[in-house]
């Protein structure tokens, strides 16, 4: 993927955030600010015009599923359409965070999306990401993407770990997708874990477990990820 810093960005941020104050979308812009990016965010519930001189998109993680029809997601469903479109048609670059590769990939392959046998929440090691070894990032989601529909479909799982067998995806050159949060870092979790405590609890998580997964990989996680993933250096 090819992903010149020198032309306009937009993060387009959904619902929800790690913990009280902050957006999907703070950390996220943050980070490709540093990377060399040109930021704009937009509200993915409110949709609008996907501007023509727009080159790289980002859509961030966010609490409604792609699969609830009773709210924004219908309207955030038919943004991303437009922006897999673009991106298919080589105009633009696609990367989606958590929900945001959720959405795409419900794009893609329709019904892919579904819950989880338990919430993966914490610093979590995955493969693929490194060769031959494994990856700290962080993750906190309890839906995920049948890895039957990517292959089938024509994408390719870039990262998987024993909980989620899809943890990054490929679709050609442009879009990608991941499950984890590679914008949010270790301190990032120590916030989001007990801000959610209701949420981790009532999808079969452990609090306290999940902040000792902080602690033990704390020093494996790196700020690179993101980069790495979206072809900057």
């Amino acid at each position: 993927m090819n992903t010149s810093p020198s032309r306009p960005t937009v993060v387009w941020v959904a619902d929800g955030g790690p913990f009280a104050g902050l957006d999907y979308g703070v950390r996220l812009s943050h980070r490709l600010t540093d990377a060399g990016f040109s930021v704009a965010n937009r509200d993915l519930r409110k949709g609008g015009t996907i501007d023509d001189d727009v080159m790289h998109h980002f859509v961030t993680g966010g609490e409604t599923s792609v699969n609830d029809t009773s709210g924004w997601m219908p309207d955030g469903m038919a943004t991303i359409r437009g922006l897999l479109s673009r991106a298919l048609r080589g105009e633009s670059t696609l990367v989606g965070v958590c929900l945001g590769a959720q959405m795409i990939a419900q794009a893609l392959w329709p019904g892919c999306v579904r819950r989880g046998k338990q919430i993966e929440v914490g610093l979590v090691e995955v493969s693929g990401l490194a060769r031959n070894q494994t990856t700290a990032v962080s993750a906190f989601h309890f839906e995920e993407i049948d890895p039957a529909a990517v292959v089938e479909g024509g994408g390719r799982i870039t990262a998987w770990n024993d909980h989620s067998p899809v943890q990054a995806f490929n679709y050609g050159e442009r879009v990608k997708g991941v499950q984890f949060h590679p914008e949010l870092s270790p301190d990032d979790m120590r916030l989001l874990i007990p801000h959610h405590s209701m949420t981790i609890q009532a999808f079969g998580g452990n609090v306290d477990e999940a902040l000792a997964s902080v602690d033990r990989y704390a020093d494996e996680w790196s700020g690179r990820t993101l980069s790495d993933l979206v072809g900057t250096q």
